[in-house]
């Protein structure tokens, strides 16, 4: 039960935020609109989500579950040493325990060692970090990363809304060019990019 109660606590604080705070009041919208965009960025979030859980069920090859299942087994190192989790998320030298940590990950090294930056091990750290509030809960992780991207777009749109005469359009653009609206959404590394 409150695997389903908590992303929904989640949904309603963001769609709140969003409701309330300046930088998501655009001139020629109604306040209420924008968390409305919200909950259609959820909804396709959720066939994101489903597409992946009943169609493509190899949770290995997803982007969407395999960094999340990364995270919940180096979660397992806060409950055994809080310092060596957090030094490992935010850099540090490398400790035994943390070492037996990382070899138990799927995603942390890069398959390609020509990479400069390692994206796979950033999504693993945040997914990691927002297990401290989302108890384990995959919809949470939904939720949140699906919030990260909309403040995203909110930016784009900001950033471009001076240069074009038509807002409303520019609005469509932004937030529902088809393609982008859907690998946006949910636990992907395109939330994090937007």
């Amino acid at each position: 039960m409150f695997e389903f109660i908590l992303p929904i606590v989640f949904f309603l604080t963001f769609c709140y935020i969003i409701y309330k705070h300046s930088f998501f009041h655009f001139s020629f919208l109604k306040r209420t609109l924008l968390p409305l965009i919200f909950t259609v960025k959820i909804a396709v979030a959720l066939v994101f989500f489903l597409l992946y859980t009943f169609y493509y069920q190899d949770r290995s090859t997803a982007d969407i579950f395999k960094f999340f299942d990364d995270s919940v087994v180096l979660f397992n190192l806060f409950h055994e040493s809080p310092s060596d989790f957090f030094s490992l998320i935010f850099g540090g030298k490398t400790s035994l325990i943390q070492e037996a940590y990382i070899n138990k990950l799927n995603f942390w090294v890069n398959s390609n060692p020509n990479e400069l930056y390692n994206d796979s091990r950033l999504m693993v750290k945040l997914n990691a970090l927002l297990h401290l509030v989302s108890f384990g809960y995959y919809g949470v992780h939904l939720v949140a990363f699906t919030f990260l991207s909309f403040v995203g777009f909110a930016f784009l749109y900001k950033a471009f809304e001076r240069f074009f005469e038509y807002k409303k359009l520019l609005l469509l653009v932004v937030f529902f060019v088809p393609s982008v609206l859907f690998w946006s959404t949910g636990v992907s590394k395109e939330s994090v990019l937007f």
